[in-house]
């Protein structure tokens, strides 16, 4: 019996292979099973379609039929003016055609009433019906209505009314907001009517109007009635302040115009003093002329002011500009007729200058104060302009500086004399005969300069000349005894036995002594002088081999230093540059100038050009060096550009897959000037660091995150696990807690792979358990149900049952039984007491087709003794096309099985043991589980 259920609770196993006679028998009955569920339609649209399309009983040709209708209008077999002028309303035109939507489209667009729209979403058998009705509902009162009758009934035509309440609600919020602002606006103009007009009235003015202009469409009227109202009287406020501005206007204009004719007697009275400036020579009547004219001009001035001072309308702006055209009107005449004046007096400016350049110093004097004065008219006539006067001025200043010139140059050959006769006595009063004679001469040169010796510098001159006479005489007598001692120095160096160097510098230094005593003087002492020189020649013997060798030196290294230089040349010529490996040019070079360093002394005169020739070809290798530097300077300095931007990227781990190429790729770049090389590289790394460091710090965050999540999904994981302790029948009532883990371990977001395996290994287990559970259940429940059923067998062919059947009914009432088996088992304790052998032998019957039912169900061969009975009853059933056995299931034959009663208790026991253990064994159908 436990093999029986355990097989029948098992995963069904593959399909046995069968013979072709029964494959064919197989696929008869699948035709005749079709044939038998799908009823044979109508191929055209006609009055049989209309009446199966129509019929309120057959449901299944109802629906076949309407689908049918769906069919011919999609293939255009039929069109929906035809089923419209069948059709007896709207309502059954819907039903008709309710499996085509583009005809539910077309009927539906001719309904215009939406309280009708809304009432078939809510009311109409067919969904898709429903839901294109309500697609077209958009009024808000028949969408309320829509909503009310869908509540619960239809979730689909809820969520289309949902949706456009919600769209309702949300241009509600949205005509309120834009009721608040128009409010504002009008609160806004209505404080504006209250303030008094300044620069930014008409500003705010407009400003509001546009404002309520661009939002005047969903103004109610009150609120409409609020902002006319308020922009009227600024309406009034800014009228008002435009009539002000209209009379200061005119007061303005009367105002510039007065101030407009003293600035043209202003320029009347320049142009008069410009004529004065620019003529060469003015006769009697156009001075009087250019009189006439000034008066006029005055009195021109005064007959506008007279008239002025009648408006007293005038602001404090106008009258300053009044004020300040006046005063610079009487300036100008003032100075107008100062210029007349002086003109007369002395003559044009322009004569003066001619005469300037031609008088003496005093006469020349006299003429440039007048010029002067007559100029320095010209700051009271600041918009004057002359060239005479200019070239005027020019005039009188290059005179000044010729005059300034020729004083600074007598004082400064004064201060020069003077010097020169300080300078002359210190080093007469120090003995130094040759430089105190030396200055004498110097002195007596720019004395011949002076035309005009001041006293006290002649005096000083007599002075210095008796000073210069007694210097003489005390030189001859103090210096021949010094002669001769260097003499005797110089013969005791002939028998020195100093080193070169040594002795040479000894030699020189008493030629520098010698040449000492001779200053300030001719070299009187002449035999003294042949023996000196004599002494020095014989000494300087040994020197001279010295000096000699010391030269050859020098040659030969000089010819080194050429030698060095042209392979330096050579080796620039010859190396490829465009492959260079710097290291070793860098070592070239430091070899070469040591070894130049070493290549030390050479002829003086050769230094330079060899020091040129050696740089030049350095230069030319600094050259190549520098250039390639300046390329790897600018590479690198657009990694660090390239760095930059990266450390300014929005996502960290991509700035740091950039930075680790740019690492890459600054390896690559080469070399550059040290210092530089070393300041790039600060600057680089630092950024490197930056786009790490950044990076780092969303690593430690994401792991604290993870941290976090990890412990939360243990602490969910625990509590699974303490669940998971439990067996499967507690499981059974603890659902809701496991669901709500489930629920918060999903919520945790992306949970580490680790943890999420933990947690649904523990809900495989739980699940394991109670599927275990709930198999040994059906197990027991169907164990159960077959040892019922020979129970109540036994009493049904028992003749006193009565504390038996109690018992049953009790044990009947406790014991878990698949679900509706009880009802079955009750209708049989009911029927108790019917004890014929007439059901003896039909209830043997049943059971035993039952078993060929279910041998047939699952292609097992039946007993010999059954075979016949077998044939008969599937030509029986193929005659009466009821369908093939094939929708017998062990369900469905375990449920028969109990309603039949009053079978024997020897045919029971083997019937029963022939349905259990093998007439189930490939069954593919599962049992329901237990009520």
């Amino acid at each position: 019996m436990i093999s029986f259920f355990s097989r029948l609770f098992k995963k069904a196993p593959s399909a046995a292979p069968h013979s072709k006679t029964s494959t064919n028998n197989a696929q008869n009955r699948v035709n005749t099973s079709v044939t038998a569920e799908q009823p044979v339609l109508p191929s055209q649209y006609g009055a049989e379609l209309l009446g199966l399309a129509r019929d309120t009983k057959a449901s299944k040709q109802r629906t076949a039929a309407r689908q049918q209708i769906a069919k011919l209008l999609e293939e255009n077999a039929v069109t929906l003016a035809q089923i419209t002028a069948d059709a007896q309303n709207t309502e059954e035109l819907l039903n008709l055609c309710s499996y085509n939507a583009a005809a539910i489209e077309d009927i539906l667009s001719t309904i215009t009433d939406q309280q009708a729209l809304a009432a078939m979403a809510n009311e109409a058998p067919s969904a898709q019906v429903r839901k294109a009705a309500a697609e077209r509902v958009t009024e808000r009162s028949a969408v309320e209505n829509m909503l009310k009758g869908a509540k619960g009934k239809d979730k689909n035509v809820y969520k289309v009314a949902k949706s456009r309440l919600a769209v309702f609600k949300a241009e509600d919020d949205a005509l309120a907001q834009r009721h608040a602002h128009l409010a504002s606006i009008c609160n806004d103009a209505e404080r504006h009517a209250k303030k008094p007009f300044d620069h930014l009235y008409t500003h705010k003015f407009v400003s509001l109007e546009q404002d309520w202009q661009a939002h005047e469409a969903d103004a109610t009227a009150e609120l409409q009635k609020r902002f006319d109202n308020a922009i009227t009287n600024c309406q009034k406020i800014i009228d008002a302040e435009i009539d002000k501005g209209k009379a200061a206007a005119l007061a303005e204009q009367l105002a510039n115009s007065m101030v407009a004719s003293i600035q043209a007697a202003t320029q009347a009275v320049n142009q008069v003093a410009q004529a004065l400036y620019d003529s060469q020579d003015i006769d009697a009547d156009a001075l009087a002329q250019f009189k006439e004219q000034l008066s006029e001009q005055s009195q021109n001035v005064q007959a506008q002011i007279n008239n002025g001072q009648s408006s007293s309308s005038k602001s404090n702006e106008q009258q300053k500009a009044q004020q300040k055209a006046q005063q610079t009107f009487y300036q100008a005449s003032e100075a107008a007729h100062a210029l007349l004046k002086l003109v007369e007096q002395d003559g044009t400016v322009t004569a003066l200058v001619t005469a300037l350049n031609s008088q003496e110093k005093e006469a020349a004097e006299s003429t440039r104060k007048a010029i002067s004065a007559q100029l320095n008219i010209r700051h009271n006539l600041p918009t004057l302009q002359s060239e005479s006067a200019d070239t005027a001025k020019a005039a009188i200043a290059q005179w000044q500086q010729q005059q300034n010139d020729i004083v600074a140059k007598r004082k400064a050959l004064i201060g020069h004399v003077s010097d020169l006769i300080r300078r002359a006595n210190i080093a007469a009063n120090s003995g130094q005969v040759r430089r105190a004679r030396g200055i004498a001469k110097e002195l007596n040169e720019k004395r011949a300069e002076l035309t005009d010796i001041p006293l006290g510098i002649a005096n000083k001159l007599e002075q210095l000349d008796e000073t210069m006479t007694k210097l003489g005489d005390w030189h001859d007598f103090a210096v021949t005894p010094k002669k001769e001692a260097l003499v005797e120095k110089m013969t005791a160096l002939q028998s020195s036995e100093l080193a070169p160097d040594d002795l040479a510098d000894k030699i020189h230094a008493l030629q520098d002594e010698w040449k000492l005593l001779c200053k300030g003087g001719q070299n009187q002492d002449e035999e003294l002088w042949q023996a000196f020189q004599q002494s020095a020649d014989v000494a300087f013997e040994p020197c001279k081999k010295h000096f000699a060798e010391q030269a050859e030196i020098r040659e030969k290294n000089a010819e080194q230093r050429k030698a060095l230089t042209q392979q330096l040349e050579q080796y620039h010529d010859a190396y490829n540059w465009e492959q260079a490996v710097w290291k070793d040019v860098e070592q070239t070079l430091r070899v070469a100038k040591d070894a130049w360093k070493t290549l030390w002394p050479v002829p003086r005169q050769q230094q330079k050009e060899l020091q040129s020739g050696f740089d030049a070809a350095l230069d030319k290798i600094y050259g190549e060096m520098n250039a390639a530097y300046e390329i790897v300077k600018q590479r690198k300095l657009q990694l660090i550009e390239l760095a930059e931007k990266a450390a300014q990227h929005g996502d960290p781990k991509r700035a740091a897959e950039d930075i680790k190429q740019l690492q890459q790729n600054w390896k690559q770049a080469g070399r550059t000037f040290r210092k530089t090389d070393q300041q790039l590289w600060t600057q680089f790394r630092g950024l490197c660091d930056e786009v790490f460091n950044k990076r780092q710090t969303i690593f430690d965050e994401a792991n604290a995150e993870r941290d976090q999540l990890i412990a939360q999904a243990n602490t969910l994981i625990d509590q699974l696990e303490a669940i998971a302790q439990e067996d499967g029948e507690k499981l059974q009532t603890q659902g809701s807690e496991i669901s709500d883990l489930k629920t918060a371990f999903s919520e945790l977001g992306d949970i580490p792979k680790a943890e999420y395996s933990k947690f649904h290994t523990l809900l495989s287990k739980i699940e394991q358990k109670i599927s275990s559970h709930r198999s040994d259940a059906q197990q027991q429940a169907w164990k159960s149900l077959f040892t019922i059923n020979t129970e109540l067998t036994a009493l049904e062919l028992s003749e006193d049952s009565g504390d038996a059947l109690d018992a049953f009914k009790e044990q009947l009432n406790t014991t878990k039984l698949p679900s509706s088996c009880n009802e079955a088992f009750l209708q049989r304790v009911n029927a108790l007491g019917s004890n014929d052998n007439t059901a003896l032998h039909t209830s043997e019957e049943a059971l035993r087709l039952l078993c060929i039912r279910a041998e047939i169900a699952n292609g097992i061969e039946s007993p010999a003794e059954d075979k016949a009975q077998r044939m008969n009853y599937q030509v029986e059933a193929l005659k009466q096309n009821f369908g093939s056995t094939q929708t017998d299931t062990a369900e469905s034959l375990a449920r028969e099985w109990i309603t039949i009663s009053h079978c024997p208790a020897t045919s029971l026991q083997s019937l029963q043991q022939r349905f259990l253990e093998n007439t189930f064994e490939k069954t593919n159908n599962k049992v329901a589980e237990p009520a």
